[in-house]
């Protein structure tokens, strides 16, 4: 569609209900699809919905002004629609579980939800979570002023099953070795965040495996070793664990970990048991 002479502009959908325009020169985007945008001034990436699609004349825009749409989401029909009690899971001792279920049906303490820095919403996870759980949440979360990468704060659940929600920015994937230090923050620091308000049972989802491209395999072994490692390191808290997929590949990349796991953590060792 784009020529010499004309420029294709889409207009996005943003938290706050409004429009952003954003240029492409992806011919094949169109009205209702999601896609990844460069997002705020430190141009994380978002997933967001297509609002609109117009052809311009490049001598009626500068896309100086604009940001490029970074691709075409490809993970947004993904979405896994079963429910799961952790109530009805009850054990004598701290435990991980692995489930292909859809994380706002979650019965639990908390969930937690992989957010952005800004905590006011997004798409994929972050965007399900608050549509579950109302205006209300987006509301308290106003009030916590962000969150920075490997942090987690905590809010109430509100329409969710889940008492509480608790937020936690995963790392932007760059290969470098802090992408693992950061993505153990993630799990570690909302655990405690837990345990320090009571809760004892906590449902995770895959963070950072999203728009974020925290490479699915990687993700799954980080995730693991970081809820086991603090299992370990808190045997004196009750503390019930779920890692939520939502489908049948990050199910399997748990337990692909889980068969050559080595290293003597029986919490990993018995994870999905």
């Amino acid at each position: 569609m784009e020529s010499d002479d004309k420029i294709i502009i889409c207009e996005v959908e943003q938290t706050n209900g409004n429009g952003a325009k954003y240029w492409t020169d992806d011919e094949n985007i169109n009205i209702g699809d999601y896609v990844i945008v460069p997002f705020g001034s430190s141009n994380y990436p978002k997933e967001t919905k297509v609002l609109n699609v117009r052809v311009y004349s490049k001598s009626e825009v500068s896309i100086n002004k604009l940001k490029k749409i970074l691709s075409k989401s490809k993970s947004t029909t993904k979405v896994a629609t079963g429910d799961y009690d952790m109530a009805n899971n009850k054990s004598e001792k701290s435990t991980i579980d692995i489930e292909v279920c859809d994380i706002t049906k979650v019965k639990c303490d908390a969930i937690v939800n992989a957010a952005n820095k800004s905590l006011l919403g997004g798409g994929g996870v972050d965007g399900a979570i608050h549509r579950v759980a109302g205006p209300e949440l987006l509301e308290e979360c106003r009030t916590l002023n962000g969150c920075e990468t490997g942090q987690a704060k905590i809010t109430k659940g509100y329409n969710l099953p889940a008492k509480y929600v608790i937020h936690t920015v995963g790392p932007i994937y760059s290969g470098n070795s802090e992408d693992e230090v950061m993505l153990t923050k993630c799990y570690q620091n909302s655990l405690t965040v837990a345990r320090k308000n009571n809760l004892h049972t906590i449902a995770f989802s895959a963070i950072s495996t999203g728009v974020y491209g925290y490479p699915l395999e990687d993700a799954c072994e980080v995730a693991l070793v970081a809820v086991g490692d603090w299992l370990v390191n808190n045997e004196d808290y009750h503390m019930e664990v779920l890692m939520t997929c939502f489908d049948d590949e990050v199910y399997d990349e748990y337990e692909d970990f889980i068969d050559v796991y080595d290293d003597g953590n029986d919490y990993i060792y018995d994870a999905g048991y």
